[in-house]
């Protein structure tokens, strides 16, 4: 039950984090594009 817990803590983390990076992306692309 710890083990899972642990592991889904680390997968939403690193969710979070390539969605700022998609995010962060996609706003450089639209920059690039203007």
């Amino acid at each position: 039950e710890i083990i899972r817990h642990h592991r889904e803590k680390v997968n939403h983390s690193i969710n979070q984090y390539t969605v700022k990076s998609l995010l962060w992306q996609l706003l450089n692309g639209l920059n690039y594009l203007h």
